[in-house]
């Protein structure tokens, strides 16, 4: 099969947008000798998330634009509250409280605890939706306003919210039955 002729450009290709795909877009076009230009409608680069996570595939068209090693070296890693700990490179001991959990109980007649139910609820706009900084001012917010609720139920402390909560407080799992079958112990063809 032929290969069709190349394209010769006597202009840059416009690249709107210098989020992860508009970056992507121009790693690409650098790396095959294309010339571009990024447009951004602000002045600087933003430092909020712009993307949550990282397919293997984005990994590897990192990889062959020789950049992925110096994103994940920048690159945040998101395992439970690891995140916190990798990024501050303190180790975080205490007590932990789930939101959702206190939603859950605080507020049994929502039909959902997730963050945008919950801000509509306590009338709690947020600055920039899915983004680390505007995601993490409502939550905190919110907890805020939890919290208040918890005080009108007469929690007042941390052995207070143990009782409101229960065994809701401390997740544990539960070990999932394994698909593999079991031996069998008995005859049961009797």
């Amino acid at each position: 099969m032929a290969h069709p002729p190349p394209v010769r450009l006597d202009r840059p290709v416009a690249i709107v947008g210098a989020g992860p795909v508009g970056l992507t877009t121009a790693l690409g076009l650098a790396f095959h000798g294309i010339p571009f230009v990024v447009f951004e409608d602000d002045d600087s680069l933003s430092l909020d998330t712009k993307a949550g996570t990282t397919l293997p595939r984005t990994l590897e068209i990192w990889q062959r634009y020789g950049v992925a090693d110096a994103i994940l070296a920048k690159a945040l890693r998101v395992d439970e509250i690891g995140e916190i700990e990798r990024a501050t490179g303190r180790q975080l001991e205490g007590r932990r409280l789930c939101t959702v959990r206190l939603a859950r109980k605080l507020l049994p007649q929502l039909w959902s605890r997730r963050l945008d139910y919950l801000a509509m609820h306590y009338g709690v706009s947020i600055r920039a939706r899915h983004r680390a900084g505007g995601d993490a001012e409502a939550t905190a917010e919110i907890l805020v306003r939890l919290l208040r609720d918890a005080r009108s139920r007469e929690c007042h402390c941390w052995p207070d919210l143990e009782a409101l909560l229960g065994r809701m407080l401390v997740r544990t799992r539960r070990r999932r039955r394994s698909a593999m079958p079991r031996p069998v112990d008995r005859d049961t063809t009797a």
